[in-house]
């Protein structure tokens, strides 16, 4: 059960789930009976075999009543050997809660006992054993506002007393949990709920938790309950012995004083205080004065958000797992707690829990012997070759520590979750939905559209699945069981004969609801019908593959990237969109008139333009430092270019294009060796005429190579190179190494790729239209030059290819035999094929590559796609050859009519690529600018989803 507010999105919106599967219909609430449409879930029915294989036999159920709509539950209890069932049918006269009890076969013994009346609209509660009984607790409302109240139950579910009230609000009553303080008759319980308010002034609403010790029969132990905390977003309770319990916490911080009258105006800045929350832990002790609540242990930083678990590990330990955005994405983070004090204490700093893969979710957290084991949902980017929710279930260590590679499947409905729960020492059971797939030996059939629910198990060092099961109850229910919801397995070590149990239904109304029981055992034999579970996400054995994703930065929407390697790590610097034609130029202060006054000066002003930033990275792709902003004055259609310095100490070179000082020009700005800006921009330009598309190198002897395309006196764009040293200033005059004949030049890259008598050789490659005035197909051309005098060429500008199509996006990066790759994208913008993002056969990346002489020793060479990616488009290509290897890695920008694909290649010395296949997929505008780049073993990519102003510069480590 889940006693927490959770939140999608940037403001938290209370929606509290509680143990039922109905959670998602008002907490054990029924939902209509047309529960489980048939849906399709991406799985191709396997042929006809005739004769069909055989189904597997049903599972052993006891059908436990038939149960109207809008029925709150039903649920079932167990205390020792005895059970029983739990309901709040609606009737002619009103709702009342019953109960009734079961028998050792689960079968309905005795007569129904009418406990007390039921709230007519939802209701949070919850039911548990204590001592000998039960207890169960509900809300209702009232006319003052709510009331929290309580009921002992009899072993056989009758009432021992009349219901008492806990407590009285006038706000919202929520999160209703009773937690057992133990398994033995003799221990009590923990009632705990949450009040739920919207403070004077505040956007989102806030939870206090409130609290109450039961005695074995179910009785409060003192005449109020005690306040545990307030300003919560989210909250788990967990025992930790016969009297304890550790409460995690998410708390909205205390609030920053605004700095004038404006800002306490600011909804926005009081937006933003909302969600600056902490993860918390304190402990709560019964004594015979009451509970006593220690001092909260703050766990994060401010940047928690509202979803939390706790569970104890073992004798005076217990995990905390939360979702943070510290990292841009929603990472899950943990702490491994010393909880047999009076107070938490950390055993070890946060570390994350999972491997990075974008927002992540936590579902639920249990237990496992010497550990725990955690569900968690990749809430975005969906996948655009499958748009179905993503599961993973992990095993962590006692400490927090992933142990394991994550298990994968994918969940295809909205609005409800997979349960987790622990089955025995050392496994877990995961109760979720899949297509209703079996077999014998090789033979398989799956019935077309047919979701049924599932229950997997899981065990070992790794939690690999050791059995799967639909939840098939015969008839049992009326109709196929499509529903199925409060699974349970035995927690201690369980015998051969153990079995799971869960609730099922079918059609309906009225629906019969069975409980149904799962043996666990190990997988079927060969020649044995067996059911197939074909929703795993099996990562690829074969590289290139996907092994974490994170985002560096938050951005509104990007028009470049560049990344390049620093020292072991890497230098990441992209640009935002911002119309070319704003007025970047401060104006000038007012003057005062002669012989007057001087006026007061206003604060210049200027439009904001796109905005440079950067982000340096260790080797292991961590940010060394915060992202440090360039300019915020820049021109898109001067992209950006980073490069760092091959002496060490020295960092790096940013250069751009911007209007700040009234003409376009080129700068450069320095980045010391921690990533931070270092003094002012230096205008390297001073001409008047267009410019953009700017490039950098950083020269083997020291300084860099500083290109651009810039059209001058009305003359066609040609391309630029000019020297700088060290510190970004220049070192001769600049010099024009190509283009200037005719038509559009464009999209500038270069690369040193080794040192001759004029200095380093630099190739430098660009899109270039000389040859086609009508349409402006462009053609991609190189040449080399020395450092030491750009304006002498080694290699005279030349083609690498000519075709009909328009080649851009080129990139060149050094192989290690001391020549190069270049890349590249053709298509054609004017064809109907291209506004339809289905392609033609000529279209697509391609590369090619030329020796240290800058001759061609491989022509053009096609970069295929995997089938599996559809039909589309190549809107960018990125390559990188690791320095000393002979073989290369590609990646190439997919975009479909649903979104991007990004795909990946290998290439050996002299072999041709296999087809690239998906590494990462999201859901957005076919096109955005995606501008991947490769460095290492690592992508770069600008990634900008279906929400305003939430792209991301995403990180993606691959296994190669």
């Amino acid at each position: 059960m889940k006693a927490s507010m959770k939140v999608r999105g940037l403001l938290p919106v209370v929606a509290i789930a509680s143990g039922s599967a109905f959670a998602a219909c008002g907490n054990g609430k029924l939902p209509p009976i047309a529960l489980r449409p048939p849906v399709s879930v991406g799985v191709t029915p396997a042929a006809s075999v005739a004769p069909a294989p055989p189904r597997p036999a049903p599972l052993a159920a006891t059908r436990i009543g038939s149960f109207g709509e809008g029925t709150f539950g039903p649920r079932v209890a167990r205390n020792g050997k005895g059970a029983i069932v739990v309901s709040a049918p609606r009737g002619d006269t009103g709702r009342r809660w019953f109960a009734r009890a079961l028998d050792d076969q689960d079968r309905p013994i005795g007569s129904e006992h009418e406990i007390a009346e039921a709230p007519e609209d939802a209701s949070s509660w919850d039911l548990k054993p204590v001592g000998d009984g039960y207890v169960l607790a509900w809300t209702r409302p009232s006319d003052t506002g709510e009331q929290l109240l309580s009921v002992a139950l009899a072993a056989d579910g009758s009432p021992r007393s009349a219901p008492t009230v806990v407590a009285r609000s006038g706000d919202d009553l929520v999160a209703v949990r009773l937690v057992r303080l133990g398994d033995a008759v003799s221990a009590g319980a923990l009632l705990t709920w949450g009040e739920k308010t919207v403070p004077k002034g505040a956007i989102s609403a806030t939870g206090t938790l409130y609290a109450l010790a039961l005695d074995t029969l179910g009785r409060p132990s003192a005449p109020e309950p005690t306040r545990v905390a307030e300003k919560l977003s989210a909250w788990q309770v967990a025992a930790t012995g016969p009297s304890s319990a550790i409460v995690a916490l998410v708390q909205r911080a205390q609030a920053k004083a605004a700095k004038d009258k404006d800002e306490k105006k600011d909804e926005k800045l009081a937006a933003r205080e909302e969600l600056v929350r902490n993860a918390r832990a304190l402990t709560v002790t019964a004594s015979t004065k009451g509970l006593v609540t220690s001092d909260a242990l703050v766990l994060s930083g401010d940047d928690a958000l509202p979803e939390i678990d706790v569970v104890q590990t073992a004798p005076g330990r217990a995990l905390v797992v939360w979702s943070d955005r510290r990292e841009v994405d929603a990472h899950l983070f943990g702490v491994s707690l010393d909880v047999a004090g009076p107070k938490p204490k950390a055993l070890a700093a946060a570390r994350r829990v999972a491997p990075p893969h974008g927002d992540q979710a936590i579902v639920s957290l249990v237990a496992t012997g010497g550990g725990a084991a955690v569900l968690l949902e990749i809430v975005s980017p969906r996948s655009v070759r499958d748009p179905r929710r993503r599961f993973q279930l992990s095993r962590l260590s006692l400490d927090g520590e992933a142990v394991a590679r994550p298990r994968g499947f994918w969940f295809p409905y909205e609005g409800d979750e997979p349960e987790l729960v622990r089955a025995g020492d050392d496994e877990v059971a995961v109760l979720t939905y899949g297509s209703a797939c079996y077999g014998v030996g090789a033979e398989a059939r799956c019935d077309p559209g047919e979701v049924r629910p599932w229950v997997l198990r899981f065990g070992g060092p790794t939690l690999a699945p050791k059995q799967v099961d639909v939840v098939d109850v015969g008839s049992a229910t009326t109709g196929p069981a499509m529903h199925a919801f409060d699974l349970s397995c035995p927690t201690a070590s369980p015998p051969p004969s153990a079995r799971c149990e869960v609730l099922a239904t079918g059609s309906g109304p009225p629906a019969n609801v069975a409980l149904a029981q799962v043996v666990m055992r190990g997988e079927a034999k060969p020649s044995e019908p067996r059911w197939i579970f074909r929703e795993w996400i099996d990562t690829p054995s074969a590289p290139p593959r996907l092994e974490g994703a994170t985002a560096l930065a938050r951005e509104p929407e990007f028009t470049g990237l560049h990344a390049t390697r620093a020292g072991a790590g890497a230098l990441v610097g992209w640009i935002t969109y911002a119309p070319d034609d704003l007025d970047l130029k401060p104006a000038d202060e007012p003057k005062g008139k002669k012989g007057g006054a001087k006026p007061k000066p206003k604060k210049p002003k200027a439009e904001t333009g796109a905005r440079v930033a950067v982000r340096l990275l260790d080797g292991a792709g961590e940010p060394l430092g915060p992202i440090a902003t360039i300019s915020e004055k820049a021109l898109s259609k001067g992209d950006v270019a980073v490069a760092w310095s091959t002496v060490d100490g020295q960092g790096g070179l940013v250069s751009y294009v911007s209007r700040a000082e009234g003409e376009e020009d080129v700068y450069v700005a320095r980045v010391d060796a921690k990533g931070a800006k270092t003094g002012k921009s230096t205008r390297i330009t001073n001409v008047k005429g267009p410019v953009s598309d700017v490039a950098l190198a950083a020269l083997p002897e020291g300084g860099y190579l500083l290109g651009w395309v810039e059209s001058r006196k009305g003359a066609p764009a040609a391309v630029y190179a000019l020297r700088l040293d060290k510190s970004g200033g220049k070192v001769g005059n600049e010099a024009r190494i190509g283009g200037g004949v005719a038509g559009d030049v464009s999209d500038l890259a270069l690369s040193a790729i080794g040192s001759g008598a004029g200095g380093a050789r630099v190739v430098a490659v660009w899109s270039d239209a000389r040859d086609d005035a009508t349409h402006g197909y462009a053609d991609v051309y190189y040449a080399i030059v020395g450092s030491k005098d750009p304006s002498k060429p080694v290699v005279a500008e030349r083609p690498i290819a000519r075709n009909k199509t328009h080649s851009h996006y080129p990139l060149i990066t050094p192989r290690g035999d001391g020549g190069a790759l270049i890349a590249w994208v053709e298509d054609d913008p004017s064809a109907s094929e291209f506004l339809e993002l289905v392609g033609r056969p000529e279209w697509g990346a391609r590369f090619a590559r030329i020796d240290a002489q800058g001759n061609i020793v491989q022509a053009a060479t096609e970069l295929g796609v995997d089938a599996a990616l559809g039909k589309g488009v190549a809107t960018g290509v990125a390559a990188e050859c690791p320095t000393g290897a002979s073989s290369c890695r590609l990646a190439v920008a997919w975009a479909t009519r649903e979104g991007i694909v990004l795909a990946g290649a290998a290439l050996g010395a002299t072999s041709t690529p296999s087809a690239a296949r998906a590494l990462w997929s999201w859901f957005g505008a076919p096109s955005q600018e995606v501008a991947p780049a490769i460095v290492g073993s690592t992508v770069y990519a600008c990634e900008d989803g279906l929400e305003k102003d939430d792209g991301r510069v995403r990180r993606l480590s691959i296994g190669w």
